[in-house]
């Protein structure tokens, strides 16, 4: 088999692919539901507009971590939502996307192999593996930003965990 190891070590393809995404902003609103009584700060009815208040500094916690908050509630919290209070007039005093949710790095490969088949080359066997979040790290969504909510400051949701595809062409 004098053409052998040739078919063995040649045709290697590596494709890696690393991704760096900073969080994206978050905004809160107040949740303010519009009625004939209640119309907003304008009174034109822009109660969806409204923001929470701030009321102390923002403290942020790992979500990998069961935390309990100031408020007394424990879970997978990245911020504490003590540090905001509905407002009780004007528009609230937290800006619109005043923070950012996690950040997300990511580290995607493809091993890729192609052998020909034939002598003169037009029969070639293409067999590739790819794998996306190679290293299975945990990617965190963003935390629930509803107000009204019970699990509002918590990240109840993940990325997708390490995927593996493995396939084979023939061309000719």
């Amino acid at each position: 088999w004098p053409g052998g190891p040739k078919k063995l070590t040649k045709g290697w393809t590596l494709y890696p692919l690393i991704s760096y995404r900073s969080g994206q902003p978050l905004d809160i609103l107040a949740g303010l539901n519009r009625s004939r009584t209640n119309p907003g700060p304008s009174g034109n009815g822009d109660s969806q507009l409204v923001h929470v208040n701030l009321v102390s500094a923002i403290q942020y916690f790992d979500p990998r971590a069961n935390t309990t908050v100031a408020s007394g509630g424990s879970g997978n919290f990245y911020f504490d939502p003590a540090a905001f209070a509905t407002p009780t007039a004007g528009y609230g005093t937290l800006g619109r996307n005043a923070f950012r949710g996690p950040s997300r790095a990511n580290v995607n490969m493809t091993i890729a192999k192609v052998t020909e088949l034939s002598p003169e080359g037009r029969v070639k066997l293409e067999i590739r593996a790819d794998f996306f979040n190679l290293f299975n790290a945990v990617q965190f969504s963003n935390p629930d930003v509803s107000f009204t909510s019970g699990t509002f400051g918590q990240i109840s949701q993940t990325y997708d965990p390490r995927i593996v595809q493995v396939a084979a062409r023939i061309t000719f």
